[in-house]
């Protein structure tokens, strides 16, 4: 009876998500989705009989890539035409290996049967609530947002009416959230479904996405011990306190911080306790720096070259320290601490540089207790699934989801 067998499958991503070599279906020539192909039309191209019953400009957001182009309702399928795609950097246009620019990331349609949606959900883009989340049968969802929220707010009655079955649909409605999250709640309580199942519904509900960077899902750091050669999962030591924040983890540093918070005094900068964030682009970037499309969006990030090895992911050890010891750090988890070991290598061997001590940086350095980056994910997923975080797991998601 191996750890391993009793934990549940990650919740499939988007295409661009599920290649760790960069290859994903989004490199291709296909104008057609390629999972789910809807009977009408060929390749994607209109097909002259379909009866369109709304027609928006939107854009499809995929991390740190947009695709404008136009969402087509028909009476059996939804239908995304694709205009143009680029690179989300906020910077620049291009991204530059030395004299030669790197391509805009490839363009194509897609077109997805109403059969195979399963939710529908409003979400926010750049703090606006013009988006919406399309999740299908197969595990696979797609962020889309629009030029305003009364262009939303069609799109989303259309589909949601066109659906030939009754779908998961919210657009504004906290009545319709909260009764989900009772439901799934009382599942948890009861232990019908696992603590990643509960985290992952709750981000899900929050309105974090895979899809957008900014609101990438958040795990918990569970583990609070990487320097020990065994590891006692029995043992209450072994866990990080659930009802601190990380940057309260540390008893010093917050004496330090509360000192900088009562003492600052700026005309034009209000009063803050923690000068970072425990999620956003950066944190993501740096977990997956060595799993494509990661890499290359780390690269967008930079200008087209890697940052200093020093400050890129290195140790799981370190990084850990880093978050008890160093003021501007208190990052939490991304969920691929608790299912994919391919974060960890550097499978594709990209020069990340080397470090002050003049070693090359390549896969992330293991805690001693753990003999292989999937024998970290076994024990880090058997963590989060004890009983002391079920006991516990509770404090945290009021200090995350309120």
């Amino acid at each position: 009876g191996s750890i391993s067998k009793s934990l549940s499958k990650p919740p499939k991503q988007t295409d661009d998500k599920e290649s760790a070599d960069g290859n994903n279906s989004d490199g291709d020539n296909n104008d057609v989705e390629e999972d789910i192909v809807s009977s009408e039309g060929s390749e994607g191209k209109k097909d002259p009989k379909r009866r369109t019953k709304l027609k928006t400009s939107c854009c499809l957001i995929r991390p740190m890539v947009l695709t404008f182009g136009t969402l087509e309702v028909s009476d059996n399928a939804l239908h995304f035409l694709a205009i143009r795609s680029c690179y989300d950097d906020r910077r620049s246009s291009a991204l530059s290996y030395g004299s030669a620019e790197k391509p805009p990331p490839p363009t194509k349609n897609r077109t997805w049967p109403l059969n195979q949606i399963v939710g529908v959900y409003q979400r926010r883009y750049l703090l606006n609530r013009s988006a919406l989340e399309i999740f299908l049968v197969n595990k696979k969802n797609y962020f889309i947002n629009f030029q305003n929220k009364s262009d939303c707010r069609k799109a989303f009655k259309k589909i949601v009416d066109a659906c030939p079955s009754r779908i998961k649909s919210y657009f504004g409605s906290l009545s319709k959230q909260q009764k989900t999250l009772s439901v799934i709640t009382e599942k948890w309580r009861r232990r019908q479904i696992s603590n990643f199942e509960y985290l992952m519904s709750l981000n899900t509900l929050a309105g974090r996405t895979y899809n957008d960077l900014t609101q990438y899902p958040i795990f918990p750091w569970i583990i609070a011990d990487y320097t020990s050669k065994q590891i006692d999962l029995n043992d209450p030591k072994t866990y990080r306190d659930l009802s601190k924040p990380i940057g309260a983890l540390n008893p010093s540093r917050l004496e330090a911080l509360l000192d900088r918070y009562e003492n600052f005094d700026d005309p034009l900068i209000p009063k803050f306790l923690y000068g970072s964030h425990y999620s956003n682009v950066g944190t993501v970037l740096f977990y997956l720096l060595r799993l494509e499309p990661y890499t290359t969006y780390n690269l967008v990030m930079q200008d087209g070259k890697f940052d200093h090895a020093d400050r890129l992911f290195h140790s799981i050890a370190d990084t850990w320290n880093g978050c008890l010891l160093n003021p501007s750090d208190v990052k939490e988890l991304t969920p691929e601490f608790f299912y994919l070991p391919d974060f960890l290598v550097n499978a594709n061997k990209f020069y990340f540089g080397k470090r002050s001590s003049n070693l090359s940086l390549d896969d992330v350095e293991l805690p001693p207790w753990a003999s292989s980056p999937e024998n970290f994910i076994e024990i880090n997923r058997a963590a989060l699934e004890s009983d002391y975080v079920s006991e516990h797991l509770h404090e945290w998601i009021d200090l995350i989801f309120g």
